[in-house]
């Protein structure tokens, strides 16, 4: 199909199918693709098609729903300052720098690559204060974002690190990761199986179907949902893997697909310092698996597994592209998950707040150190939600520990401090912080072990002196790479000298030659310097009693 569209000097522009694009170049014309562009600060959809299909919606404005749950989110970091995310980050680190993200700084995951802002939108963007902006799935949501992928890739022991430090301090209920490659890894394997209890994991299948059990890692986990992409007509594109099938329909098996969703030519948000307007185009499964974490956001059951079960009821088959049909296939799994298909049934009532949990409840830091706090929230009808985020953090005592939005909490000083939380007139549980004295620094200390000095006599009654100094630890070993600094001191005046320590821990000097009239030289040890070691002078000391360890005088033969 060939549709004209504008005629231009020296060319025009047309619409081409797959066909008439190989017939034109089979003609010889030269083509090129036509850029998409939207106004600047305005995405060209506010509810791009993803959000149609999984809200079945084709006129929506805005989402909804969220509110409550938090979203762990494993990418390149986020633009946390972005107008449709800044009201939707409870935190943020980096976990490909060299400090354990307990200590990490919060808020450093400053997104330079835009692959972890994008996803991030797609999942809880909330249009922005103006509500002119774009709209993910579940708007309500938190996003708690963690920096596992740098210049140099994704490695596996930061995203081990992510989901262990996410669930250990109890931040998610859900993980997205729109990150894979083609082999298993036992660290990323171990952290998943030791939070699927509390945690629902959902990743990207990967981008290199369509072959048959093309799918990657981690998606083709078990414990993990699978999802697929699908185009605006939903159908499944050519590029996203597909799993296996071992023919059990009523559960999900290693290397199997669960569910599909936008990820061809999806809108969403974009790093303002890279692309002015916020908003850009990516494909690929990575833009698929935040719309299903945002989705399980959105119909959370109370715990992964029943959240899980649940959108299973809500998706609908998609049929077309390669491996799909009716009912589970490999290509996109149960299909695709819609808000509207079963949605949960309303409360009969507003429950009412009883109380707040804190915890831990108990905990000690070392001065200086960090400790993320929970809150949840129980209810009378018996259901609890996370409102970390939500409720209002204080601290007994703001000189020993000082708590902020996120519920982090900062050891100032040794003592110990109350940490609560307040939200509508309800005060939690006291969780005792404990700040203890930071661990001394341990100096690694050397010293000059031994001074020995030799002398040759020449010709007229000149003669000259041969210094060499011994240096060790204080364990009386030899330390090498030193450098160390002297003087010679005679009455004519004072000259400065200094040599690197050899790998026996000697450094040898040798004097200028002097003069018959010359009755005596002084050899000082004024500096041992060194990148690890420090100097310590007051255990300069010579075995042969020669010299102090420090100074040494040498009288003419």
């Amino acid at each position: 199909m060939v549709e004209y569209r504008h005629g231009f000097q020296g060319g025009f522009s047309v619409k081409l199918d797959g066909k008439s694009r190989q017939d034109v170049k089979n003609l010889g014309l030269s083509t090129s693709n036509v850029a998409v562009y939207h106004p600047n600060g305005v995405p060209s959809d506010p509810t791009p098609y993803g959000i149609e299909q999984i809200y079945s919606d084709t006129g929506i404005s805005q989402t909804s729903g969220g509110a409550g749950i938090t979203i762990g989110h494993l990418d390149t970091g986020i633009d946390r300052n972005h107008p449709d995310l800044v009201g939707r980050v409870v935190g943020c680190k980096d976990a490909t720098g060299s400090l354990a993200l307990s200590d990490a700084a919060n808020n450093t995951c400053q997104d330079w690559d835009g692959h972890g802002t994008h996803t991030a939108g797609s999942a809880v963007a909330d249009g922005g204060s103006t509500h002119t902006g774009i709209w993910g799935v579940a708007p309500e949501a938190g996003l708690y974002s963690i920096m596992v992928c740098s210049s140099s890739g994704c490695l596996a022991d930061d995203i081990a690190a992510a989901i262990d430090y996410l669930g250990n301090n109890n931040l998610v209920n859900v993980i997205t990761m729109s990150i894979g490659g083609p082999s298993s890894d036992s660290r990323i394997a171990a952290a998943i199986d030791r939070h699927k209890g509390s945690i629902l994991f959902v990743a990207s299948a990967g981008n290199t179907g369509p072959a048959r059990g093309s799918i990657e890692y981690p998606a083709w986990d078990p414990n993990v949902i699978a999802v697929a992409a699908i185009d605006n007509a939903e159908s499944v594109t050519n590029f996203s893997s597909r799993g296996v099938d071992d023919g059990d329909d009523s559960v999900v098996s290693i290397g199997e697909i669960e569910f599909a969703a936008a990820g061809k030519i999806v809108e969403s948000t974009f790093p303002t310092a890279i692309e002015p307007s916020g908003y850009a185009y990516y494909s690929g499964t990575s833009m698929a698996a935040p719309q299903v974490a945002g989705l399980a956001a959105k119909l959370w059951q109370g715990d992964p597994n029943s959240t899980r079960t649940y959108l299973r009821t809500t998706a609908t088959d998609i049929t077309s592209g390669r491996g799909a049909g009716v009912g589970y296939d490999v290509a996109s799994g149960y299909g695709l998950p819609h808000v509207g298909t079963a949605s949960p049934p309303p409360p009969t009532s507003d429950p009412v707040l009883t109380s707040i949990d804190v915890s831990p409840a108990n905990k000690t830091i070392e001065k200086g150190k960090s400790q993320q706090y929970k809150a949840v929230a129980n209810y009378d009808d018996g259901s609890f939600v996370n409102v970390t985020s939500s409720v209002n953090w204080d601290s007994s005592d703001t000189a020993v520990a000082t708590v902020d939005d996120t519920g982090m909490a900062n050891g100032v000083e040794e003592g110990t401090a109350n940490i609560v939380a307040l939200m509508d007139g309800v005060i939690s549980n006291n969780a005792t912080l404990t700040v203890s004295s930071a661990p001394p620094v341990v100096l690694k200390l050397m010293h000059v072990g031994d001074i020995d000095v030799s002398i040759k006599q020449g010709r007229r009654g000149r003669w000259e002196a041969y210094v060499t100094v011994l240096v060790h630890d204080s364990g009386e070993v030899a330390v090498n790479r030193a450098r160390v600094e002297v003087t010679w001191t005679t009455p004519d005046g004072t000259d400065t000298d200094s040599c690197r320590v050899k790998l026996d821990g000697t450094c040898r000097f040798r004097s200028d030659r002097f003069d018959d009239g010359v009755a005596g030289v002084t050899f000082q040890v004024t500096g041992v310097g060194h990148k690890t070691y420090t100097y310590d002078q007051d255990d300069n000391h010579d075995p042969d009693a020669d010299s102090d360890g420090t100074t040494m005088v040498i009288f003419k033969p």
